[in-house]
């Protein structure tokens, strides 16, 4: 699975008298997009560009990018090339424009943009979504302690506990480490501990950004 950034976040930067903007929000449509640009458009209506690149999809099948009146190719292939670069999916670039009145030429619009949304990026930050396996774990009192040593050490945390005539606990496991985990915990206590699958969780690991 393609990363995505954390959380929807903006930053300024300013070049040259010309104040970017770069606003970036998670997707999951092209409708989203253009509603998500709307918004923009409206909230900052005296702004000269609003240029933008967006990636959607789980194979990243949906890639747009708008140089909004700038000249050809210096404001939305660059957003998009950035994006492209941390591999990102289900997000979207909108880099708002306040030209300062000093003209920047071709290469220095590149840049700009370029960088307004790498700033972006850095700043936010970038989440690796991943597939886990719900596992139940029912096992006896006696156990309990050796068993919470046993998930620290393999940085497995519980997502609940019940606790009846037996201790019942809940955690995630990744998919592809499903198979080894199970015969980890059938040797080291001996089949004592009952164990059910439960169900497919997707969750949010922080990667480093650009």
């Amino acid at each position: 699975m393609h990363p995505i950034i954390k959380h929807q976040g903006e930053t300024e930067l300013e070049i040259k008298k010309s104040q970017f903007i770069c606003y970036m929000s998670r997707v999951e449509s092209q409708e989203m997009a253009q509603s998500i640009i709307e918004q923009r458009r409206k909230q900052h209506f005296k702004a000269r560009h609003h240029c933008y690149a967006y990636i959607i999809g789980q194979n990243q099948e949906i890639q747009r990018s708008s140089d909004d009146g700038e000249p050809a190719g210096t404001a939305g292939i660059p957003i998009l090339e950035v994006l492209k670069r941390a591999d990102i999916t289900n997000t979207i670039a909108i880099v708002t424009r306040y030209f300062g009145g000093i003209k920047l030429g071709k290469g220095g619009l590149i840049r700009a943009y370029g960088q307004s949304v790498t700033q972006s990026i850095q700043s936010i930050g970038l989440v690796q979504p991943v597939e886990q396996q719900l596992l139940n774990l029912q096992l006896s009192y006696s156990d309990f302690d050796s068993l919470q040593y046993f998930l620290d050490s393999q940085q497995i945390s519980i997502i609940e506990t019940t606790y009846t005539e037996q201790v019942q606990i809940t955690v995630g496991v990744n998919r592809c480490e499903v198979t080894n985990f199970i015969q980890q915990i059938t040797q080291q206590f001996a089949s004592r501990i009952h164990i059910t699958k439960a169900g497919i969780t997707i969750v949010e690991k922080e990667i480093s950004s650009l």
